[in-house]
């Protein structure tokens, strides 16, 4: 639940960013090398992927929640043009975790790619929560 984040100043490639960091073991080796973490969060009663991205009307303004992943731990962001993002709108975050270590990814082309391009391939809409969960199975 996003109420129990603390975020903390920092920064995101050399911008101003609220960030949070959590352990999580899965992200190992095999994720690192054969695999990739999804980001999803609710906000305004439906999941949306991450990297959110919000762009005010005139487009002076915009805002970002975005994750990476490194072994054992997520962090996430947000920012927004010129200072730090307060993103309390979103309600809860979660993630995928998804390794496919027996695919030999073509040369120059990522794992992470090869696995959404075979999502895609599959019928799956990656941006959409339910469409991903249902493909592996999962219970919301």
């Amino acid at each position: 639940m996003s109420s129990e984040i603390t975020w903390i100043e920092g920064d995101y490639l050399s911008r101003i960013a609220n960030t949070f960091s959590f352990t999580n073991s899965a992200i190992n080796d095999d994720i690192i090398d054969h695999g990739t973490v999804l980001g999803y969060c609710f906000m305004l009663e439906e999941w949306h992927i991450m990297p959110m991205i919000w762009e005010d009307v005139d487009g002076t303004v915009r805002q970002y929640v975005l994750h990476t992943y490194s072994p054992n731990t997520i962090t996430l962001y947000a920012f927004q043009t010129g200072d730090v993002l307060d993103p309390s709108i979103i309600e809860e975050y979660r993630f995928l975790l998804i390794t496919d270590n027996t695919v030999m990814g073509g040369k120059g082309v990522s794992t992470e790619k090869d696995i959404l391009t075979k999502l895609t391939e599959a019928g799956v809409d990656v941006n959409n929560y339910y469409e991903v969960m249902d493909y592996f199975g999962l219970k919301y």
